[in-house]
C-alpha cells in the first residue's frame, strides 16, 4: 500500500486501485473513468469551495440537533491491585503498580461512590469497569461495589463490566456477573504457545489452557465474548491470532500494541513495525471478505474507523480523560486513568480526604487535538484526536519512544480502512447493514458533493 497526498487530500494506492480521502469532509472517492486523480481531487476541491460558500451565506445552521446528548463517566474501579499472572510486558509491575497489594474495602467503596454522587452529579450514565490486577481474585468487592452502587446512585443508569484474564470464574462468581449483568472482556494473546509464553501464571505456568475452559462460560454470561490481546515482537502474526480467537467464538477482538520501556527486551525495532503493517494489510483482505460474506462477523477494534468515516464522527481528543474517565485505586487515590497510577505528580486525591477537581477538569483540556502540535499536520487526526497523553507526558524522545511507534501504527490502520471503507460503500454494504443517523455535522451537505465520483 502507497500513501500519499495531493492538494490536502489522502491518496491510496492498493491492489491496483486508487481511493481518495478529503480530511475535512471524511468524503471517500474513487478518481473519475479515464481521469487521472489528480484531475479528480481538483474537481472535488472546486466543488467543495462553491458549497463551502453557499453554506457561510446561510444563516441557519447545518445541522439541527434532536436530543441532547447524555453525559457519562467511565470508572477504572481497581478491585485489587494483586494478580495471579505475571505477564512479561505489564505497564502495572504484576498489578500492583509498585504499591503494596491489597484489595478494596467496603468504607472505601462507599467513599467513592458518595463522591460520585457528589462530584459528578451532572454525569446521567456512570460505568464502573472492574479492574486490576486481576478483580476476579476478590468477587466479594464487586458484589458490595454492585450493591452500594444501585442506593447510592439511585436515579442514575448504571452498567457494569470489566476486564479479566480469564482464568478465575467459581461458580458463585459466574452467578453474580449474570444477576448484575456484569460483562468481562478476556485477555487472550493468541494461540497456545503464544499465550503461555507472554502470560504466565505467578508460580511460572502458562495461562492458555486455564482461560480456554472458561471462555464458554464468559460468553454465556455476556452473550458475547470480547478479546483483548496486547501485540509484542512475540506475536505479530494478527491474521493466526484473528483466525484462532475467530473459531474460539470471540465476537469482539482489540489489538493493543505493548506499552513498554525503551529498555525493554519486547521493544518494537524497526523492522518489528513494517512487520506488523504487513500483518495489518493481511488482516484488512481478510476482514473485509468476512464483512461482504458473514452474518455475524467478528468486530476488529483496529477498523472501528470504518464506522467514524460513515458516520462524520470527528474526534478532539484522543480519549475521554479529563471528563468521561476516571481511575481509583484500592486505597482510594483518584487519577486520570489507569496509566497514571503510581506517578504522585498525576494524583487528583484520594476518597478519604478530598478530590482536585479542578486539575482533574485541566487534563481535558491538555488532551484537546489542538494542544498536540506534532499532530497539526496530520491527514487523519480527525480520526485518532491526537496522541495518548500519557504517552507524550512520559515520552523517551528515542528509537524506542511508543507515541510515536502508535501513531505510525494508526496511521497505517486508518489508510487500511479508508480502503476497506470504498469497498464496502461499492458493495452496498452500509445500505444493507446501517441505519445511517441524519444527525451528524456536515452529513448530508457533505456527501452529495462529489455525487457521480462516490464508491
Amino acid at each position: 500500500m502507497i500513501v500519499k497526498t495531493c492538494n490536502g487530500v489522502v491518496v491510496i494506492e492498493k491492489n491496483n486501485d486508487i481511493t481518495l480521502f478529503d480530511p475535512e469532509t471524511f468524503m471517500v472517492f474513487y478518481p473519475k473513468e479515464n481521469g487521472s486523480y489528480e484531475e479528480s481531487i481538483s474537481s472535488f476541491l472546486e466543488k467543495k469551495s462553491i458549497i463551502k460558500q453557499k453554506n457561510s451565506s446561510q444563516d441557519t445552521p447545518l445541522f439541527q440537533a434532536t436530543s441532547t446528548i447524555k453525559k457519562r463517566l467511565s470508572i477504572y474501579w481497581l478491585v485489587t491491585n494483586n494478580c495471579n499472572l505475571r505477564c512479561s510486558y505489564c505497564f502495572a509491575d504484576g498489578g500492583s503498580y509498585g504499591q503494596t497489594r491489597g484489595y478494596m474495602e467496603e468504607k472505601t467503596i462507599e467513599q467513592m461512590l458518595s463522591l460520585l454522587n457528589k462530584d459528578f452529579s451532572d454525569v446521567d450514565e456512570f460505568r464502573i469497569l472492574f479492574f486490576g490486577g486481576e478483580p476476579c481474585l476478590y468477587p466479594k468487592v464487586m458484589e458490595m461495589t454492585a450493591l452500594a452502587a444501585k442506593d447510592i446512585l439511585k436515579g442514575k443508569k448504571l452498567i457494569l463490566s470489566g476486564t479479566t484474564n480469564g482464568t478465575i470464574l467459581p461458580e458463585k462468581l459466574q452467578s453474580f456477573l449474570e444477576e448484575n449483568n456484569v460483562k468481562f472482556a478476556v485477555s487472550l494473546d493468541g494461540q497456545k504457545c503464544v499465550q503461555n509464553c507472554l502470560r504466565k501464571t505467578a508460580t511460572g505456568i502458562g495461562s492458555y489452557d486455564l482461560v480456554r475452559k472458561n471462555l464458554k462460560n464468559f460468553k454465556l454470561i455476556s452473550k458475547k465474548l470480547p478479546i483483548l490481546v496486547t501485540v509484542t515482537p512475540k506475536n505479530m502474526e494478527l491474521t493466526k491470532t484473528y483466525l484462532h480467537l475467530k473459531e474460539l467464538g470471540a465476537s469482539y477482538i482489540r489489538f493493543t500494541p505493548a506499552t513498554l520501556p525503551s529498555d525493554s527486551s519486547l521493544c518494537f525495532t524497526d523492522n518489528d513495525i513494517a512487520f506488523l503493517k504487513n500483518e495489518l494489510t493481511n488482516l484488512a483482505d481478510i476482514y473485509l471478505k468476512d464483512l461482504l460474506t458473514e452474518e455475524h462477523p467478528v468486530e476488529i477494534e483496529s477498523f472501528s474507523i470504518i464506522k467514524s468515516i460513515f458516520h462524520n464522527q470527528k474526534r478532539r481528543t484522543y480519549c475521554g480523560l479529563g471528563d468521561g474517565i476516571i481511575a481509583v485505586t484500592p486505597q482510594g487515590d483518584l487519577y486520570p486513568c489507569p496509566h497514571f497510577i503510581g506517578e504522585k505528580r498525576h494524583c487528583l486525591g484520594n476518597v478519604h480526604s478530598t478530590f482536585d477537581k479542578e486539575a482533574f477538569k485541566n487534563y481535558f483540556h491538555e488532551n484537546q487535538l489542538g494542544k498536540k502540535p506534532t499532530c497539526n499536520a496530520c491527514p487523519v487526526k480527525n480520526l485518532c484526536g491526537g496522541e495518548c497523553y500519557n504517552y507524550l507526558d512520559n515520552r523517551d524522545k528515542g528509537p524506542n519512544d511508543m507515541s510515536s511507534i502508535l501513531c505510525e501504527i494508526f496511521k497505517h490502520q486508518a489508510y487500511l480502512s479508508i480502503w476497506m471503507y470504498a469497498k464496502l460503500y461499492k458493495a452496498g454494504f452500509f445500505a444493507k447493514n446501517i441505519n445511517k443517523p441524519c444527525n451528524i455535522e456536515n452529513t448530508v451537505k457533505s456527501k452529495t458533493i462529489v455525487e457521480e465520483q462516490a464508491c
